[in-house]
């Protein structure tokens, strides 16, 4: 990180000169503004000139293919010109417009000394500079007088590169840093003086200014930070005028200086979004009325300051404005296969344990590259999203786990960033702390966004506006302005959003899965398991990935073996040891008797409805022509017409996409009429976890650019959904048959489910189970349910088993169960890869290959009280987390919104460094009954705590015209 300050021409403008501007038919030196009148009233004089600025030549943009920035004046008497250096502009530009202004209003150049020029500011204060004041100031004022009869001026040492601790320093190109200079500015409110102070001129000056850009509706951002104890951002960057003003108004001044880090922090802020506005014009202003005395010395520290947001607007920038271009990525041709390309780019965005390398990118595949799978009218491409974490023990011999999420359309970033990731995002959505329980303690794992279009995958780029209170997202043609944002509507970079450009339903995935895989393992062989074993756990929507994609797997083995498959580059054996699933969708047929039982009769003893609804249900599920009899027709239509499932055939995707749609109306959504959460039956529908912290995180500039990605995150994609729906892929037949195959075949299979989810509850799983057609499901049915020891003192659900199957019911855990119960979901995992029994973890099923576990038949008798979370907060990128009261502050404006959580009363509670500018960093938890709570490690870009002090002196950290 460079040194904002020596990298930055600085100007300080005095007070007479400030007090000026405010004077009648006096106009900024700056914008050319007139600032005449101080109310709202139109001044089409006024207006036309603002308007004449705005659109003409900008100076800090150079002509294109010139190395120069030309220069003019008009005045009454004459005109000048004159051709800069483009590596002078910075410098220049000010002076042109302070001096454009003074010539062009009197005629001639005024030899007043209106400001001083610093050329270096230090960390050791603002006020040490070389050499004195006026160095380069005698001859300014001459420079721009002296004109020869052609219009040209004489050159002048003044724009020479200044010289700094004997050598030249480069000028940035970046922000332009002007410090206004107040002298001491006192601390008691104007209320109880006499006299208005600097502080007061100031913010009168301010006020002027957003009037006028309110009066002409001039599109500026403004931000404002802050330097007291410590630097830190009290108003990020926003069009939110009034909350600007609102944070300016209320400032005081106290305390120590810490301008250095200030201008870090506005600068960095500024940087963020330079790359998308390459036509605006950025300014940091610093008021400061004493020396440099509490800035960090260290570069690195200044970079561990956090980052806060304090409105929506700002939020949204982040959340969905466009990526940053990319940098320091790897593209590589593959050498397996023409047209297939790798991307990926090293990064220590969330492992950041020493040693432990981590890898982001992307395999491409070209247009009909599944045409030989018999995926028909892929005329899309495949760009395939992957995240690699190296084992944090010996990566070298330590097996792999792919892990994907499900929907259809859910990212895995889900999965990586709240369940069983390396690490957690802080409640700042800005940085993250290292997890004990991270699922690489023990395997290199592979986290995969598929299929096409979810999360950070994508077929095409495609610009969209997305409203987070309709959840509409829209392709829209940017070429004519983009719309401004608020806290619940937004613009970015998504796929394509087309439902027919994607792998449609779960076996076309799985063909697109598999031929990732070949490309992937072939050109990272460094990565392959020592053992060559890949193992996958999934969740949800995974129920259907899982078992199709392992088994599809695991046909193109024998394929490849027997000799009928042999494409060039795609005969690498995929072996596989373990399937995982949690709170897995399975069988339709199998489980949607699951729905009523945990609506109506769970081991909590909450009742979603009463008695006679639940009849309703029962009777909707079982009457002729109802829910089963629906799927019954769906599945004897595809087995007939559409055997593969890949939707082929019309028809059958009708029937099949009716059943489901019957069920879900009939079945499902009666647990609706009451405020219980879909995913939490304990927890009201706005539930407050788990934490939904990440998605603010994946689109934040940094996080962007250091994995590598074009385009912005979004958890769910609609079109992917969709696509599958079209089809009726969900109540199709052959999940189940797919995890008979798979045990048959030695593939180890563990099925999961927390307890107190709704949406793929354990009631279904238990069924589904117990419905598997292999040749051992008799012993599996005898197995008696045992404890599940997860440490000395907890015991954590209760788990039956037989063999290479088991079915666990995990206690107080909802649909994600790894972010419930972080140790649980871990020794489970742990003990499925590495063959030993899931109950207690000492016995090897390796070695006792026929182990059944031993308890009662059944566990419907163990109940459960339910534990009451803390109250919920409203987070604005996640609208399902916000009540209908706080959803409708957000959408009148009256809500104060910090890192896109709702400032209100309980959040002051649960965040309570949140409204003095920082953040408690874990956010709302549910530790595990054990005690195992989530580490508190921090790391990433920002620290966790920040103490804002009391305020001192502000930096208005961006004054943006988007032209």
């Amino acid at each position: 990180m460079e040194d904002p300050v020596l990298t930055a021409d600085n100007f300080t403008y005095e007070r007479k000169n400030i007090e000026r501007w405010l004077h009648a038919k006096e106009t900024s030196p700056l914008t050319n503004m007139e600032l005449a009148h101080l109310d709202l009233r139109s001044d089409a004089q006024a207006k036309q000139k603002l308007d004449a600025y705005l659109q003409g030549p900008d100076i800090y943009t150079p002509q294109a293919n010139a190395q120069v920035v030309s220069i003019s004046v008009k005045s009454p008497r004459g005109s000048w010109s004159k051709n800069l250096p483009e590596c002078h502009k910075t410098l220049a530009s000010v002076a042109f417009h302070y001096y454009q202004h003074k010539f062009s209003k009197y005629a001639y150049i005024a030899d007043d000394n209106p400001f001083v020029i610093w050329h270096s500011l230090h960390s050791t204060g603002d006020n040490y500079h070389r050499d004195t004041a006026t160095d380069h100031w005698n001859a300014l004022p001459q420079y721009f007088n002296s004109r020869n009869a052609v219009g040209t001026i004489h050159e002048e040492s003044m724009f020479d590169p200044p010289e700094v601790s004997g050598g030249i320093r480069a000028p940035r190109s970046g922000p332009l840093v002007l410090k206004l200079s107040l002298g001491s500015a006192p601390s008691k409110p104007a209320s109880e003086r006499k006299t208005l102070s600097r502080l007061d001129v100031l913010k009168q000056i301010f006020d002027a200014f957003l009037n006028r850009l309110l009066a002409y509706n001039f599109q500026t951002y403004v931000g404002l930070v802050t330097f007291g104890t410590t630097a830190s951002v009290l108003q990020n960057v926003t069009h939110a005028i009034e909350s600007f003003r609102h944070q300016l108004n209320n400032l005081t001044a106290d305390r120590n200086t810490a301008i250095w880090d200030s201008v870090a922090l506005a600068m960095d802020q500024l940087q963020q979004y330079a790359s998308k506005y390459p036509k605006a014009k950025l300014r940091v202003i610093c008021i400061v009325d004493g020396e440099d005395n509490k800035s960090m010395r260290l570069v690195h520290n200044i970079a561990q300051l956090s980052l806060l947001s304090a409105t929506g607007l700002l939020s949204g920038l982040a959340f969905a404005q466009f990526p940053p271009a990319l940098e320091g990525v790897t593209i590589l041709d593959s050498h397996i296969e023409d047209g297939i390309r790798i991307s990926y780019k090293e990064n220590d965005l969330c492992e950041t344990t020493d040693g432990v390398r981590s890898y982001s990118g992307y395999v491409h595949l070209p247009t009909g590259a599944l045409a030989d799978l018999g995926v028909q009218n892929q005329t899309y491409e495949i760009n395939t999203f992957f995240w690699f974490f190296e084992s944090r023990k010996d990566p070298a011999n330590a097996p792999l786990l792919i892990w994907m999420n499900g929907g259809p359309g859910s990212s895995s970033m889900l999965g990586l960033l709240r369940e069983n990731g390396p690490c957690y995002v802080d409640s700042d959505s800005n940085s993250t702390y290292l997890s004990d329980w991270s699922w690489n303690n023990e395997v290199n794992m592979l986290y995969l966004d598929q299929p096409v279009q979810v999360g950070m995958s994508y077929d095409s780029l495609t610009n969209i506006t997305t409203n987070i209170d309709t959840g509409d997202v829209e392709v829209v043609d940017f070429s004519n302005g983009v719309p401004a944002q608020n806290a619940s509507f937004y613009v970015g970079t998504y796929a394509s959003q087309d439902a027919n450009l994607t792998t449609r339903g779960t076996e076309n995935s799985a063909r697109a899965l598999w031929h990732f895989a070949q490309v992937w393992f072939q050109e990272f062989p460094q990565h392959k398991p020592s053992d060559d074993r890949i193992s996958i756990a999934t969740e949800s929507y995974g129920g259907r990935y899982g078992p199709a994609f392992a088994a599809y797997f695991q046909e193109q083995n024998e394929r490849i073996i027997n000799g009928t498959w042999d494409e060039q580059g795609q005969t690498h054996l995929l072996h596989l040891d373990t399937l995982l699933i949690i709170n897995g969708c399975i069988d339709r047929y199998a489980q949607w008797a699951g729905y009523p039982q945990m609506a109506y009769n769970n081991t909590y003893g909450i009742k979603a409805y009463n008695e006679s609804r639940y009849e309703e249900v029962i009777d909707a599920l079982y009457r002729t022509n109802g829910c089963l009899h629906q799927i019954e027709n769906c599945r004897n239509l595809s087995l007939a017409y559409d055997p593969t499932n890949q939707g082929f055939n019309e028809t059958v995707n009708t029937v099949c996409q009716k059943a489901e749609s019957f069920c879900t109306a009939e079945i499902r959504d009666p647990y609706f009429d009451s405020d219980v959460n879909y995913y939490d039956i304990s927890a009201p529908g706005a539930a407050s976890f788990p934490a939904p912290w990440y998605a603010g995180w994946l689109n934040q500039p940094h996080v962007q650019q250091g994995l590598g990605i074009p385009l912005n995150w979004t958890q769910s994609n609609s079109a992917v959904s969709r696509a599958f729906r079209s089809i009726g892929d969900y109540p199709r037949p052959g999940w189940k048959e797919d995890l008979a195959y798979l045990l048959e075949e030695g593939v180890k299979v563990a099925l999961v489910y927390g307890d107190r989810d709704y949406a793929c509850n354990w009631y279904g799983g238990e069924a589904l189970s117990l419905a598997i057609p292999y040749n051992n499901a008799t012993n599996f049915a005898a197995a008696g349910y045992a404890p599940l020891i997860v440490n000395d003192t907890y015991i954590g659900g209760q788990v039956r088993q037989h063999g290479n199957l088991s079915f666990t019911r995990v206690y107080e855990a909802g649909h994600e169960v790894p972010a419930y119960q972080p140790e649980t979901a871990f020794r489970i995992f742990q003990r499925a890869l590495f063959n030993l029994d899931i109950a207690t973890g000492n016995i090897s099923t390796t070695e006792t290959t026929d182990y059944s576990s031993e308890g009662p038949a059944n566990v419907y008798n163990i109940t459960n009280e339910p534990i009451t979370l803390p109250g919920s907060q409203c987070y604005v990128l996640d609208r399902e987390q916000c009540t209908a009261e706080q959803w409708k502050t957000v959408m009148n404006g009256t809500a104060l919104i910090r890192n896109w959580i709702v400032v209100d009363a309980n959040t002051s509670y649960l965040f309570p460094d949140l409204v003095a500018n920082g953040t408690d960093g874990n956010g709302t938890a549910a530790p595990t009954p054990s005690g195992s709570g989530a580490p508190s490690e921090s790391t990433g870009s920002a620290g966790r705590n920040v103490a804002s002090g009391v305020l001192k002196s502000v930096v208005v950290s961006a004054l943006f015209a988007l032209l």
